[in-house]
């Protein structure tokens, strides 16, 4: 398995395969056109708008066309015979009243609509965050296997001096033994370092759906997008355009027009019928003649109040329900605004933090070897500097990236990526 993600991190191009560059914007357009979430947001969102298409037509007049055929025996003079009925005429259907429930069906579906299509930004927001914390990853194992390639090269050539200096008698076996043992720890931590890399890469190729096999050029955004204000503007910001919150929103109205709409299943209704046509009857049908009529049919429900009345608990509760998560969403929002400004500016404090040890660590090393290299120092003084140094170059790397990484992070709980 270690062979295998080293391979992959060095890329090998297959046969007649170059590699491909990677940039955010072009891993963030092929997830936000192949990417699964976004698709199911998608198709969720055009079945939303068909809802709405749907619910639209409830209010237009209906056509229909309505055949009849019956049979039966006349009595009368002559004895009896069978006799053939038979209508075919047109009928047109008008809603008149419907207690508010088509208005209403119609706001639910607008609502549930433009929730859909809230959620379907959302979830496009959510796949350029995660393009970018998969770069940032790579990026990020990336220069922690060059940090370990350089230290694992540095023990290798201060233990090559070490080999001539015990053999000129200048230094004592032990001190050799211990630079070797620090050199192959380098080259362990070099080989985990490159099989993060190579992990990093995997994670690439599964997010742009791509054989795991396929080289990639990665290139990871070096800066991420400034934003300026106070927490208090910001969080009024992110309340204002933030898709979840949208979402959640438009959720919570479209609960409230289904609540009305199920007021309106317990009331009458009120239609306005044309019809016209013409038929056929006797025992030698004969035909009837033309028919025309108008007529207003009022329904009005007598043995449904039991289900309607419990039609109406369940929308009150969904209507809770969804007041109760767009105050949830609008809370999360806020904290997640906060929680961004946190991480982004403990972030710059990190990097900076870790900036100065690494060159606090650099200078410590070169005073080290130059005094075991004058026969002045002890080997463990040099191990323990170029220790510190390794463990300082590293933590230089993850805090850049990490830097990085805040501010998008920020943007997105902005919803502004």
């Amino acid at each position: 398995m270690t062979l295998l993600l080293l391979a992959l991190s060095a890329a090998p191009a297959r046969a007649g395969e170059a590699a491909r560059r990677w940039d955010l914007a072009a891993a963030s357009a092929r997830v936000l056109e192949d990417g699964v979430d976004v698709r199911e947001a998608a198709l969720l969102r055009e079945a939303g708008d068909a809802r709405v298409r749907q619910r639209r037509r409830a209010g237009l007049p209906s056509v229909d066309l309505q055949a009849t055929l019956g049979g039966g025996v006349a009595e009368g003079d002559a004895p009896l015979r069978p006799g053939v009925t038979g209508t075919l005429e047109g009928v047109v259907a008008l809603p008149l009243y419907a207690g508010g429930a088509i208005r209403a069906g119609r706001d639910e579906a607008q609502a549930d609509a433009s929730s859909l299509r809230a959620a379907e930004e959302a979830a496009r927001q959510a796949a350029v965050l995660a393009v970018a914390e998969v770069l940032l990853d790579h990026a990020e194992a990336t220069a922690r296997a060059e940090s370990a390639d350089a230290v694992r090269a540095a023990e290798a050539g201060l233990e090559a001096r070490l080999e001539a200096a015990v053999a000129n008698g200048a230094r004592n076996r032990a001190d050799l033994l211990l630079q070797r043992a620090a050199r192959q720890r380098a080259e362990a931590d070099a080989v985990d370092a490159r099989r993060a890399v190579g992990q990093a890469r995997l994670a690439i190729a599964a997010l742009l759906r791509l054989p795991p096999d396929t080289p990639l050029e990665v290139v990871a955004p070096e800066a991420g997008p400034e934003v300026e204000g106070d927490p208090t503007a910001l969080v009024a910001r992110a309340r204002a355009s933030h898709p979840a919150l949208r979402a959640a929103v438009a959720a919570r109205e479209a609960r409230d027009a289904a609540w009305v709409a199920a007021h309106a299943t317990g009331r009458p209704r009120l239609d306005l019928r044309l019809s016209g046509g013409t038929g056929v009857a006797g025992a030698d049908p004969t035909p009837t003649g033309p028919t025309a009529g108008a007529r207003v049919v009022l329904a009005a429900p007598l043995a449904t109040r039991g289900a309607a009345e419990a039609a109406t608990d369940l929308a009150r509760v969904a209507r809770d329900q969804a007041a109760l998560s767009e105050a949830w969403a609008s809370e999360s929002v806020a904290l997640g605004v906060h929680r961004a400004l946190l991480d982004r500016d403990a972030a710059d404090a990190r990097r900076q933090a870790a900036d100065a040890r690494a060159e606090a660590a650099a200078a410590a090393a070169e005073v080290a070897q130059a005094r075991v290299e004058g026969g002045a120092g002890l080997i463990v003084e040099l191990l323990t500097a170029r220790a510190e140094l390794a463990n300082a170059q590293l933590a230089r790397a993850s805090a850049r990236v990490e830097a990085v990484r805040a501010r998008y992070v920020l943007a997105a709980a902005l919803g502004a990526l």
